[in-house]
């Protein structure tokens, strides 16, 4: 697990595509997502590391780690490291819509993200909250 990170880190610092959304969680709590996507070396297929955050929490810098599935059809599970939450997203044009389910699969509250420009300056700022987040929940 521990080298199949580091090859993503690797590989997604030669290049690959950073996406920003922004949007709420029940209609009410403002969240910030960043997406990396590099495609896989093997099929092409487009590979998705991620984080995000609850925008008006103590800890402003306290980003979840993501891990990210997706089935081509621009349908997306993220789970938070740790298992504390997971997000059944749908991509349409540049939305990400969908429920956000707590590990007890009781509570689910509504995901509404919108993608918004992101400048160099912004994902080099993201990818290395990114980098640290890898480090913090997969490192020994």
């Amino acid at each position: 697990m521990t080298c199949l990170l580091a090859s993503l880190q690797a590989h997604a610092q030669e290049g690959g595509t950073p996406y920003l959304y922004k949007g709420t969680v029940d209609g009410k709590l403002p969240v910030t997502m960043f997406l990396h996507a590099v495609p896989s070396e093997c099929s092409g297929e487009m590979i998705y590391q991620g984080i995000y955050r609850y925008d008006k929490t103590a800890e402003p810098d306290n980003w979840l780690l993501l891990n990210i599935d997706h089935n081509g059809k621009n349908q997306f599970v993220m789970v938070e490291t740790g298992f504390s939450g997971v997000l059944v997203l749908r991509k349409v044009g540049d939305t990400l819509t969908g429920i956000w389910l707590h590990p007890d699969g009781q509570k689910q509250m509504k995901v509404e993200l919108k993608k918004k420009p992101v400048t160099e300056g912004q994902a080099e700022k993201y990818m290395n909250e990114l980098d640290a987040a890898n480090e913090r929940d997969h490192d020994c």
